[in-house]
């Protein structure tokens, strides 16, 4: 897999385990460009989104991880990754509260490309 952690998390309030987003390549089990989310909390249910200019994604959750609803919308969130230089995902946690996390986008092409010949 390739994965990437914010470079920022608001609010600092709010106990939470690590942000990360990946995108995962499991062969084995015909897998490849998974792409999910973790916010570090359980998530409220339809809450998650990621978004990089006027591009804003969906995500479905369960617990504290989330992911997008088909391939075709896996490929084209890779490909918006791929162009972007940050990426927004804001989530609510099962007691409504906002939390909003900011990725950097620089290197994530190398790292997909690499994960994804690695796995293959």
């Amino acid at each position: 897999f390739a994965q990437t952690k914010p470079t920022k998390r608001a609010p600092g309030a709010i106990k939470r385990n690590e942000s990360k987003l990946f995108v995962t390549f499991r062969p084995a089990d015909s897998i490849n460009d998974e792409v999910s989310i973790t916010s570090g909390h359980d998530y409220k249910a339809s809450s998650v989104t990621a978004s990089s200019g006027k591009r804003k994604y969906s995500f479905f959750s369960q617990k504290d991880f989330a992911w997008l609803l088909d391939d075709q919308e896996e490929k084209n969130f890779i490909k918006l990754m791929k162009r972007a230089t940050d990426l927004i995902v804001k989530a609510r946690t099962t007691k409504g509260a906002e939390t909003t996390d900011h990725y950097s986008m620089m290197g994530f092409t190398k790292a997909y490309n690499t994960a994804k010949k690695t796995c293959s």
